[in-house]
């Protein structure tokens, strides 16, 4: 089982991880310890950020298709 190194904030909320101790007395965890999953779960969603620039991207495709449409450039039915 692995064991993880952590960092809190002044919350008590994990900030980090680390395969080694970074400070004397440094709190171990191992990884199916809730607040370890809770932690690896939430590094792995996208952030409100990410999701706001998936949703530009999808949008100006769409636009950049219609008019390429529009222009003749691409057939009426492509859907890409």
């Amino acid at each position: 089982m692995k064991n993880y190194f952590i960092t809190r904030d002044e919350d008590e909320n994990i900030t980090g991880l680390f395969a080694r101790s970074q400070y004397e007395g440094q709190k171990k965890l191992t990884e199916t310890n809730k607040e370890i999953v809770a932690f690896l779960k939430k590094q792995n969603e996208p952030t409100e950020i990410e999701l706001n620039e998936q949703k530009i991207r999808t949008k100006m495709r769409q636009i950049a298709i219609e008019a390429l449409q529009d222009d003749g450039e691409l057939p009426a039915d492509f859907e890409g």
